[in-house]
């Protein structure tokens, strides 16, 4: 069951995406998204059902996307530039901020961030350029300081 104030649920609000060490907060971030997967898969013996799984690698990555005005000055405090950052170093905080503005109601933590594509377009139109940096996570995802990987 989900957790509500008179009714209200989490919402895009009550997020705050930090990119450390580039940023504290990324105020104009417009979304964000990310995955990990523990490979599995059947061990099969006699007869036709498995008897028991083995597991393959863990992998996650993600993407996010912001207002290019905001990944300029991001870039810009970036020495050798964005896709060439450590990922040892480098570290995208989510913080879920409780419905009544106390304290965080959830964290997660993705570590060892590298960048491996941005994308940038701009059509006709357009009220807000936006620029899309799609990243492979090679440290750890937590949640709420649990690791992804059972670690």
């Amino acid at each position: 069951m989900s957790i509500m104030v008179n009714g209200k649920t989490l919402d895009w609000g009550d997020i705050t995406i930090s990119l450390l060490p580039l940023s504290a907060c990324i105020f104009s971030a417009q979304s964000i998204y990310w995955e990990d997967e523990l490979e599995a898969e059947g061990v099969y013996g006699k007869g036709y059902n498995p008897v028991g799984y083995g597991k393959g690698n863990w992998k996650a990555s993600g993407k996010l996307e912001m207002l290019k005005s905001e990944f300029e000055d991001l870039a810009a405090l970036a020495p050798n530039g964005i896709l060439n950052m450590d990922p040892r170093y480098t570290t995208i905080n989510v913080l879920y901020n409780n419905v009544l503005g106390g304290s965080s109601l959830a964290t997660n933590t993705l570590t060892g961030i590298r960048f491996t594509k941005v994308s940038d377009s701009a059509s006709q139109g357009d009220k807000a350029l936006k620029v899309s940096l799609e990243f492979l996570i090679v440290g750890d995802v937590k949640r709420n300081g649990k690791s992804a990987r059972g670690q």
